[in-house]
């Protein structure tokens, strides 16, 4: 493990746990150019930049000006992927059609700041039924192409600059049995949820 992926997991102790580390007051450009990188590569770059932000920790001047906007950059990125979510969770709960949002934002409820995860598409869980009837809701409502493509287990599409994928399958294990026996379980849980500004957004219940 190199000295920069030591420093990696430091800050990320920091992000997640406050005050648990002791970190250098200053960074070069070459050391912060460098974690930038590892972070953005492990989708970290939020937490990162949390830590090196708030311990105060001194950076030559245009990484501090690159550090704030690459922060405030996630956060807005984050915020407009919540707000595909609660028009998802309003489109399907109108008509009935229960959900459940898994993955990415169901993870960033998890941080001190879920904004600060850096966020991709949205993943969200139909049931094997109710499949093809939550498809035609979103595309008779958002107006959108949403076909399973090939023998994949999801369709995906976009929505107001937004990427979605829809799944009826969450995991394909090698056993037969077994994935019945998983996707019995997923079908009959009652599920979770999580508040998402301000909604209570449903997911699955935890293992």
């Amino acid at each position: 493990m190199s000295q920069e992926e030591r420093l990696l997991f430091r800050l990320l102790r920091d992000a997640l746990w406050h005050g648990l580390e002791k970190l250098p007051a200053s960074f070069s450009e070459e050391e912060t150019s460098r974690l930038f990188e590892i972070a953005e590569k492990q989708a970290v770059l939020g937490l990162v930049t949390d830590a090196v932000i708030r311990n105060n920790i001194s950076l030559p001047r245009d990484k501090v000006f690159e550090a704030v906007g690459l922060q405030e950059q996630i956060k807005a990125q984050s915020w407009h992927v919540n707000q595909g979510i609660i028009a998802l969770h309003k489109t399907l709960s109108a008509k009935d059609i229960k959900y459940a949002i898994v993955k990415g934002q169901i993870v960033a409820s998890y941080y001190p700041s879920p904004l600060l995860r850096q966020s991709g598409d949205i993943d969200f869980y139909l049931s094997h039924e109710r499949f093809k009837d939550g498809l035609n809701v979103i595309k008779t409502e958002w107006g959108v192409d949403a076909e399973i493509h090939g023998s994949e287990k999801h369709a995906d599409f976009g929505y107001d600059g937004n990427l979605f994928e829809a799944h009826f399958v969450l995991t394909d294990l090698l056993s037969t049995e077994r994935n019945k026996y998983f996707q019995d379980l997923v079908d009959r849980d009652e599920g979770a949820t999580i508040v998402i500004d301000g909604r209570e957004i449903r997911t699955l219940s935890p293992t």
